[in-house]
């Protein structure tokens, strides 16, 4: 069965105006409004003028917003607030790709890591490969002092290392055996 198209509410819809009429209200209540209605918003208009926005002061605020004040009114601020939009853009981007590494892959993190680890060698590899000028551009080259190692920093950062991992590899044993007693409970406490 088709629906009718005219019937009588829609007709009524259509042909009935859009404009203020107060004559049910005079013939149930016996009100009739004291001004028209264009009068009383003309009025009403007129009575807030100085709300217009062309009246309003064009003055600039003077100091930081006070999201910024929150903030800290520093790098961070400056990322968030989109002051920055280089910087902006390089943080999202940044937080777009641990999420995609870490998060969304499902990957372990051993796994993401090492994935995070062959991407920054292939990076590094063929970045100097590059020459010093392509295609008009000037390509900045990183020091191989970056990437030198002294070998009294190597062998300190080995000895921390170990040094690490033979705490690491006590205080197990010790919590294996129950002999440390504190230890064990603050490790089930923060558990």
């Amino acid at each position: 069965m088709p629906v009718p198209q005219l019937t009588p509410s829609r007709i009524r819809l259509v042909t009935c105006s859009r404009t203020f009429d107060c004559s049910k209200a005079k013939d149930r209540l016996g009100y009739a409004p004291i001004v028209k209605m264009q009068d009383g918003l003309k009025r009403t208009i007129e009575s807030y003028a100085h709300l217009k926005a062309e009246n309003q002061p064009k003055t600039k605020r003077e100091g930081p917003s006070k999201a910024s004040k929150y903030l800290g009114s520093g790098r961070v601020a400056d990322t968030l607030l989109w002051k920055d939009k280089k910087q902006t853009l390089i943080a999202l981007f940044v937080f777009i790709a641990i999420y995609f590494n870490f998060i969304a892959s499902e990957n372990t993190i051993i796994s993401a890591l090492t994935k995070l680890l062959l991407f920054a060698s292939i990076f590094l590899f063929i970045h100097g490969i590059l020459p010093a000028k392509m295609l008009g551009y000037t390509v900045e080259k990183m020091p191989k002092s970056w990437f030198h190692l002294s070998e009294d920093r190597s062998h300190k950062f080995a000895l921390s290392v170990a040094s690490s991992w033979n705490i690491a590899v006590n205080v197990l044993k010790s919590l294996a055996e129950g002999n440390d007693w504190d230890a064990s409970i603050l490790k089930i406490l923060s558990l």
